[in-house]
């Protein structure tokens, strides 16, 4: 286990305070691993109209920005 130190907390807390970039980080990560699935031929489970589902994964295009 590695000794936590007072700056890496408060580094983490700035990180976190940019919720733009958390949201957009996340969307990358979510869509890696959908595409993962998809190249595995994999389903991947989704809520749609108040259920829980399996789904075929697709292998989509990263938004352009």
């Amino acid at each position: 286990m590695t000794k936590q130190h007072p700056q890496d907390h408060e580094e983490i807390s700035n990180r976190l305070k940019d919720v733009d970039r958390v949201n957009a980080a996340l969307k990358r990560a979510a869509r890696d691993a959908v595409q993962e699935h998809a190249r595995e031929g994999r389903k991947i489970v989704v809520w749609r109209d108040g259920r829980i589902v399996w789904e075929d994964a697709t292998i989509e295009e990263a938004p352009k920005q």
